[in-house]
């Protein structure tokens, strides 16, 4: 099931697979916490497997969100990747309440750093890092090191791929 995911992942040219395979990979790893323990039974490991689960449950909601805020634009009808990079977020406009309006640059920011903050979190960076240090220091070593990178490889891939796409003038 990992294996699917993250092939999943890495080969979706579409926004909402890409985020659907973001959830679908913490499962199993989830799982693999769970079941191989380091050494002796603790309540530490459950909490850091719990730990690891809800800030990567976190960051899954945090990109959901960028999507559904693109979701509920009128003019942006795909979420191909590919096509995100066509669109002028300049023009499109997003109405969640009557009477007011979010659009043009502030659009593309918000869903910018939305995006960004999901990778970060993913990624295990500076201010939400505290899950990986855990999860080191618990699971057994092979089990971290493949945690460590694949979800470190998935957090910056998500923002290279949907971020930079999404708002390039945000680099710059």
């Amino acid at each position: 099931i990992l294996q699917t995911a993250l092939l999943g992942l890495f080969a979706s040219q579409d926004f909402f697979l890409t985020v659907t395979f973001l959830g679908l990979s913490l499962v199993p790893i989830y799982l693999l916490l769970i079941l191989f323990r380091s050494g002796q039974k603790s309540k530490t490991n459950e909490q850091t497997a719990a730990r690891f689960f809800l800030f990567q449950l976190v960051s899954c909601l945090v990109v959901f969100l960028a999507a559904a805020v693109l979701v509920t634009s009128q003019e942006v009808v795909s979420l191909y990747v590919i096509d995100l990079k066509n669109y002028d977020l300049s023009t499109v406009v997003v109405s969640w309440w009557p009477g007011r309006a979010v659009g043009g640059a502030r659009l593309a920011n918000i869903i910018f750093v939305l995006v960004l903050l999901a990778a970060i979190i993913r990624a295990a960076l500076v201010p939400f890092h505290i899950w990986l240090v855990e999860l080191v220091e618990e699971a057994p070593k092979g089990l971290a090191i493949i945690v460590s990178v694949l979800f470190t490889a998935t957090g910056l891939y998500l923002l290279t791929r949907v971020a930079f796409v999404i708002a390039p003038h945000a680099i710059t």
